[in-house]
């Protein structure tokens, strides 16, 4: 039983999982191993035997001997051929029940296994498969072609189904022929081992001249990736560029026409100054532009009055479910639950505030019982005139930046500027003769604005006027002579940075010197400080906004070309689509969420070199003796203390998306929900990669790195003894997946357990229309935690493909399962709420090129305990061709699909341009809280022939 404790805490170490299905997988996949070790047991196999403890790995306490492997002893986990065909069995036979049971559900659960039809207008439909045939669903999505892939789902959910296919191909091929070349050469090795290590380049002995093959086949599987992902990328290109140009499925074209503005100096923080600015930089092509405001006061009120909102509908719902008006205490608090609250409602006692035509003037206090629909109406008629009241105090805070704010402030800066640097070249002759000289005030002259403030007086014309630049006055002459003009002094250092001494020029000696000391630091911060609480909190305004174009071409040349010489201020770029913004961070200043980002990326880092430490804390506990049963039980003993660890550290490892999701979405404010997600991705696949190359290969990660850093040149070698002596469990990680973890992804047990729960827990007719939303609300695929999947899995393949290249076809075999569950997904179920033009594709083959690289260095130090020099030595190249590719993408195709090319984009402008510009709006790229209108209760049921994007509008508005 000791022996079964052991691979169970040992395997529980790189066990990953996003989603309550592959926590099943997980459990599943260790009640299999332990079944399978007992039965080896009872027909006297002696293959597996006694392995580390985790705690023991990680105390350096061994109770138990280690495997011993034909190479190296090691502590890693070691699991027989005949582990994993039991192992198979068990799986194939619990993978048959999980399709019996999909089957089952589908055929009566349609709101969930076909529900995509439900949330997508007609033209992007899918019929739903043939719930009455057994597997009807594999051979719908085999008739699906690509191209009909990409209407349907979008570019997102298409590109990663490429990328799983990729890997398949990947996969696919390596084992076609690992099979013809590795496996024989392998396969008549010397050193007559036994198990998997027939079939790896453990069979070799150490120098052997075959050991070529491996290095060789490394050199051709890292050629055929570069190539493969070339062709991808290329494919990707196309249809980014396309995506640029025109709108898909239910986007707003406008998306693609406007650019978010980051960093907007002060003079330029309202709608009419950034349009002004942006129409004398591409003039007549303009649509509108809008400057994010801060609203926190009215959000809060917005979503006070979606909570009474929500409860007034529930009140009405009971009313029509029992024919009787409902009542309770004011303020009592009521409990909800994903979503939806328990009724709290009594019918039974009276009150004299019953009457539906109650007194606006009168409050009933706490613990009062109340007519719930009258007093909810009284509280929603009260929150609706907060609210405009707040919208219009809004509305006049933009008004008045519009008055007080002109692009006039900004240009006549940079026109200051363009002067000086006149000056300093000598262009201050005769302005009659000098044609340079009149060509550029001739341009200067372009910029002129009516500024709202400017007195066209003479005493107005002699003594200027005074305007602002983040808070600071300057002066400003209007319409000077150029021997005149007196630029402001950062607008001349901009111009006249190169010169020595400049900084000291005009300044006594106390200035000097106190500068010398750091006081005009001090200063400055002081300085920087005030603006930004002025800007934050007095003007309202955020430095954040949207700027609308008529043409593609004009959008390409922005986000290609600096607007101004500070790189730090006026950053452009293309805007997402609404729908994937988070308003509620829109108005953060980029710098802060800057900052953020760089100190969230140091906590994620130390987390993951310490990783090991809350594993020795769950294994720590597993084995204290408060939770000792031994002397109770000895049976229930080991078994708790061989399932508590493994099932603590499956609910960490689930926890692990959710954090990374809060920390990139309150912590970090990143704006939008695609970059939540990508954040997510990369994250999550570092703990993965730890959890395979650390956590399981040593004792822990402190103990990697002082081996390291005791021994710098055996870090390969570390790598090469740990890895390969886990191919048995690797093996079984993966059958495990396909045949539990992909049918799991079908039942999607998360989902089925949730609309059980509301089914058992809520009374359908006292549910008011909103909540019947929620119920059925559209299920939507996370990627950041899809993609580290499938990296993980073809990591393995990178770290064992020359190594013990029997695990490929194994791999190959899941991602060909994989592509077709995840297409049914995406044709049947997971609707998107927005679409980010498969912006996470290259995040993705970033990271598989990572894992390639490990898989690389993992490979020269197995080469390198076997004494093979020279054939570990050609494998350097072989990274650094990896990693210069990494380079090349990111240059190649990262840079190019950030934006259209002008060819594509003038094209477009001359043939689709006009008739789509008719089809925008000004509020489109305005926060929705300002665009809100007074709140009115849902009807108790909506029409069978209202239409289906009626019927769905208010589904994800109240979730």
């Amino acid at each position: 039983m000791m022996l079964v404790v052991s691979k169970v805490r040992s395997r529980s170490h790189i066990i990953s999982s996003s989603s309550m299905s592959s926590f099943l997988c997980m459990l599943w996949m260790i009640l299999n191993m332990v079944m399978s070790v007992a039965a080896a047991a009872a027909v006297g196999d002696n293959t597996t035997s006694a392995v580390p403890t985790t705690v023991e790995r990680l105390t350096n306490w061994p109770t138990t001997a280690p495997t011993a492997s034909p190479t190296e002893e090691s502590d890693a986990v070691e699991v027989s051929v005949g582990d994993v065909t039991i192992v198979l069995a068990f799986d194939s036979l619990f993978c048959i029940m999980l399709l019996l049971f999909h089957w089952f559900l589908a055929k009566n659960l349609r709101a969930i296994y076909c529900g995509r039809n439900n949330h997508i207008s007609r033209n992007r439909q899918h019929p739903n498969f043939n719930r009455d045939r057994f597997l009807g669903w594999l051979s719908d999505v085999n008739q699906v072609s690509w191209h009909k892939v990409r209407e349907l789902v979008g570019l997102d959910a298409y590109m990663f189904l490429r990328f799983i296919r990729m890997c398949g191909v990947i996969a696919g091929v390596s084992s076609f022929w690992s099979l013809l070349v590795l496996w024989p050469v392998y396969g008549t090795g010397s050193e007559d081992t036994n198990g998997w290590y027939t079939l790896s380049m453990a069979n070799l002995a150490n120098n052997d001249s075959r050991l070529w093959a491996g290095s060789l086949f490394m050199w051709a599987l890292t050629g055929f990736v570069i190539w493969t992902m070339n062709n991808e990328y290329m494919h990707y290109i196309d249809l980014r560029l396309e995506f640029l140009g025109h709108a898909e499925g239910n986007m707003n074209p406008q998306c693609n026409y406007t650019l978010i503005i980051e960093q907007i100096p002060v003079d330029l923080q309202s709608d009419n100054a950034l349009r002004e600015y942006f129409d004398r930089l591409f003039p007549g092509k303009v649509y509108c532009a809008s400057i994010v405001m801060n609203v926190p006061d009215l959000q809060k009120a917005s979503s006070e009055r979606r909570k009474i909102l929500y409860r007034l509908e529930k009140a009405l719902a009971y009313k029509e479910a029992t024919g009787e008006r409902p009542t309770h205490k004011a303020g009592s608090w009521a409990p909800s639950c994903l979503g939806i609250e328990f009724a709290r409602f009594n019918s039974n006692e009276r009150n004299p505030y019953l009457e539906d035509d109650f007194d606006e003037s009168r409050i009933p206090v706490n613990g009062e019982r109340v007519d719930s629909i009258s007093y909810y109406r009284q509280k929603l008629v009260r929150i609706n005139r907060e609210v405009i009241e707040l919208q219009q105090q809004k509305a006049s805070l933009a008004e008045s930046g519009n008055y007080l704010l002109s692009a006039s402030n900004w240009i006549s800066n940079m026109r200051g500027a363009v002067y000086s640097g006149v000056s300093t070249l000598g262009l201050t002759g005769d302005r009659n003769n000098n044609d340079e000289l009149a060509n550029l005030r001739e341009y200067s002259d372009e910029f002129e604005f009516d500024d709202p403030r400017k007195d066209t007086s003479e005493e107005a014309s002699s003594i200027g006027s005074i305007t602002q630049y983040n808070g600071e006055e300057f002066e400003s002459l209007g319409e000077p002579l150029v021997e005149n003009v007196q630029p402001d002094a950062r607008t001349y250092k901009a111009v006249d940075n190169a010169r020595p001494g400049k900084d000291f020029e005009e300044k006594n000696f106390f200035q000097a010197f106190f500068g010398c000391l750091g006081f005009d630091f001090l200063i400055a911060s002081c300085s920087f400080f005030s603006r930004t609480v002025e800007t934050a909190l007095v003007t309202g305004r955020s430095s954040t906004g949207f700027v609308t174009f008529t043409e593609l071409g004009v959008v390409t040349s922005a986000v290609n070309s600096p607007l101004n010489h500070n790189p730090e201020i006026l950053i452009v770029d293309v805007a997402p689509e609404p729908l994937d913004i988070v308003w509620k961070n829109v108005e953060v200043d980029l710098k802060q969420i800057e900052a953020k980002e760089n100190s969230a990326r140091i906590l994620v880092a130390i987390g993951a070199l310490f990783w090991s430490l809350p594993v020795a804390g769950i294994q720590y506990l597993a084995n204290s003796k408060a939770l000792d049963l031994s002397d109770f039980n000895e049976t229930l003993g080991n078994f708790v203390n061989g399932y508590l660890p493994v099932v603590l550290l499956m609910i960490l490892i689930m926890l692990l998306p959710i954090i990374f999701e809060w920390i990139a979405m309150a912590y970090e404010t990143r704006k939008t929900f695609s970059g939540v997600q990508e954040s997510v991705l990369k994250r999550y696949f570092i703990y993965l990669l730890a959890n395979i190359y650390i956590t399981v290969t040593s004792a822990s990660v402190w103990d990697s790195l002082q081996d390291i850093i005791d021994n710098p040149s055996e870090t390969t070698d570390l790598l090469g003894r740990s890895l390969p002596q886990v191919v048995g469990y690797f093996m079984s990680f993966i059958l495990t997946k396909t045949l539990v973890g992909l049918p799991s992804t079908l039942i999607r047990w998360g989902d089925l357990s949730r609309y059980i729960f509301l089914y058992l827990s809520f009374s359908k007719d006292k549910m008011s229309q909103r909540e019947l939303d929620i119920v059925y609300r559209k299920q939507v695929i996370k990627y950041g935690r899809e993609y580290p999947n499938f990296l993980l899995v073809i990591s393995i393949c990178f770290t064992y493909a020359c190594i013990a290249p029997v695990i490929l076809p194994v791999a190959a075999i899941y991602f060909f399962f994989a592509s077709y569950v995840y297409k049914t997904q995406l044709l049947h179920v997971f609707f998107p709420n927005y679409e980010g033009g498969g912006i996470m594709f290259p995040t993705a083959c970033h990271r598989l090129l990572v894992g390639l690289i490990c898989g690389q260095l993992t490979l020269i130090g197995y080469l390198t305990i076997k004494d093979a020099y020279s054939q570990a030595t050609i494998l350097f190249p072989a990274v650094l061709t990896t990693a210069y590719f990494m380079g090349y993408c990111q240059r190649t195709y990262v840079s190019t699909c950030a934006s259209l090319t002008m060819e594509r984009a003038r094209l477009i402008d001359e043939t689709l341009s006009p008739a789509v510009v008719r089809t925008f709006s000004a509020n489109t790229y305005r926060q929705p809280v300002l665009n809100e209108i007074a709140a009115e209760p849902l009807p108790y049921r909506r029409l069978r022939g209202m239409d289906i994007s009626e019927a769905i509008m208010t589904a994800n508005e109240a979730i």
